[in-house]
């Protein structure tokens, strides 16, 4: 029976090496291999933000450090990523050397011809796209919301997953077919990032979170996940149905 290899990840043992000839620091060690180990097998590459780089770190490095590491890996070609100057939030990073799951080693250069190719659809369709109306007024309370919502959610509230089609009241009878995070390969930025917070939150099921991609776009997802970071753990009895109901608010106001 062959050995499954799929949660594997094979690092090069250049960046071993790099570190040992103090080309790398420590911190900027720690934050590549951190990169590699959640990199996506399939599209090469994964969505990180700084403070979520803090976080994933246990605070050994600090925001700022974040910033001028990855640079640094970008600088010396260990990492790839467009640049985001004014934005905030997460993006996408791609590990250079990284094996694919095609068999196929992701250079600079294959990187680069890649979104060379993928964004230009993406800008196309943004600059063509209607503008949302009132798209701050509508969201500009989701903080407020969030902090708010906590109280729905005491110690004896039953567990709740935001893939339960029954979460959504204007849509009790809408059965939404299962979508296996297992099995999920996300196509986009987008994707990835919503994979991502439900592997956190421990789903199974992608289809909930993909359907409020669909309907609210990334930003309220963002916006959500970012304010439930915020919250003290302790006082979520039920993670994904609090996260469920900080991206369904907004379409109430």
């Amino acid at each position: 029976m062959e050995t499954r290899i799929k949660n594997y990840v094979f690092i090069p043992r250049s960046i071993r090496d790099d570190y040992l000839n103090r080309k790398i620091t420590q911190n900027e060690f720690n934050l590549l291999i951190w990169i590699w180990f959640n990199t996506n097998p399939i599209n090469g590459f994964t969505a990180v933000s700084y403070d979520g780089l803090r976080q994933d770190l246990r605070s050994s490095i600090s925001y700022a450090n974040a910033r001028k590491i990855i640079s640094s890996l970008r600088t010396n070609h260990y990492i790839y990523f467009v640049d985001h100057k004014g934005k905030g939030g997460s993006f996408s990073v791609f590990p250079v050397g990284f094996l694919l799951s095609n068999k196929e080693i992701q250079t600079e250069d294959y990187i680069k011809n890649k979104l060379s190719i993928t964004t230009q659809p993406q800008r196309e369709e943004l600059l063509n796209a209607k503008p949302h109306n009132n798209f701050d007024t509508q969201y500009h309370n989701l903080e407020e919301q969030g902090r708010s919502v906590i109280k729905h959610f005491s110690m004896n509230t039953p567990s709740t997953q935001i893939t339960t089609s029954n979460n959504d009241n204007k849509t009790k009878t809408y059965k939404r077919s299962i979508i296996d995070i297992k099995n999920f390969s996300p196509k986009s930025y987008e994707e990835q990032k919503c994979w991502e917070i439900a592997k956190s939150l421990g789903e199974q099921d992608m289809s909930f979170i993909l359907n409020r991609l669909k309907t609210r776009g990334i930003g309220v997802i963002e916006r959500a996940w970012g304010i439930f970071k915020e919250v003290k753990r302790e006082n979520i009895n039920n993670p994904a149905a609090y996260f469920n109901k900080l991206i369904s608010k907004p379409n109430k106001d």
